[in-house]
């Protein structure tokens, strides 16, 4: 029984270290420890259930760069994770000027 215990908990600890990002651990008691475990969880979920219903074909770890990069602009979410447009340039502004 502990044997089939311990390789669970190694198995959970590794898919938390790969997958929630936690790089260090803001408090040391127990209570610190887990509630940042389950805001990571939860952030985890949340852009499962963003990715799962609106197709992104991003992944997790890009969109998490998105979220972090965008984290104080005023967007809408579908705003984030469209595309960029293409700009149309005419010939004549593509040249470079080359004298100031």
């Amino acid at each position: 029984m502990k044997a089939s215990c311990w390789s669970y908990d190694c198995s959970s600890w590794t898919w938390i270290k790969q997958n929630l990002k936690i790089k260090t651990f803001v408090g040391r008691s127990e209570n610190a420890v887990l509630i940042q475990i389950y805001v990571a969880l939860i952030l985890y979920l949340l852009l499962a259930i963003l990715r799962y219903l609106s197709k992104i074909r991003l992944s997790m770890q890009q969109m998490l760069q998105i979220l972090q990069l965008n984290l104080f602009h005023r967007l809408r979410i579908e705003e984030l994770f469209k595309p960029p447009r293409k700009k149309n340039i005419s010939s004549k502004n593509r040249r470079l000027p080359l004298t100031s």
